[in-house]
């Protein structure tokens, strides 16, 4: 009986890991015509790879959290030439679909906290 590992393979990791780094790059270089995203810090918490390596989620959040829709909207726009110059970055045979997503991790962890400190 084989096992199926229970996560992403090592090379899901490293992909999204490589593409996480280059987009964090192409947003602190790359001039949008936009204004609520030009100058405004962006972190690429996380990016999950699909096993094919046709898809890639990008989680992100505005510094501060502010503006997040708006933010997503603009990323979701820009997604193609976002893809387009990743292409010319990052050596894979196929640059995959780029579909950005606020992250909310953070604030779940809050809201858990919140809660365990009234129990407590």
């Amino acid at each position: 009986m084989h096992n199926k590992p229970l996560g992403p393979s090592q090379r899901c990791l490293k992909v999204g890991e490589e593409i996480r780094r280059m987009l964090v790059s192409i947003l602190q270089n790359y001039f949008f015509e936009d204004p609520s995203i030009t100058g405004r810090s962006i972190t690429i918490t996380e990016v999950q790879m699909s096993p094919d390596l046709k898809h890639a989620k990008i989680f992100f959040l505005p510094l501060g959290g502010a503006s997040q829709q708006e933010i997503l909207k603009v990323l979701q726009y820009e997604s193609k030439k976002i893809r387009h110059i990743l292409s010319k970055k990052v050596l894979l045979r196929a640059v995959p679909a780029l579909s950005f997503r606020i992250d909310e991790t953070f604030d779940a962890v809050d809201a858990l906290n919140r809660s365990l400190s009234k129990v407590l």
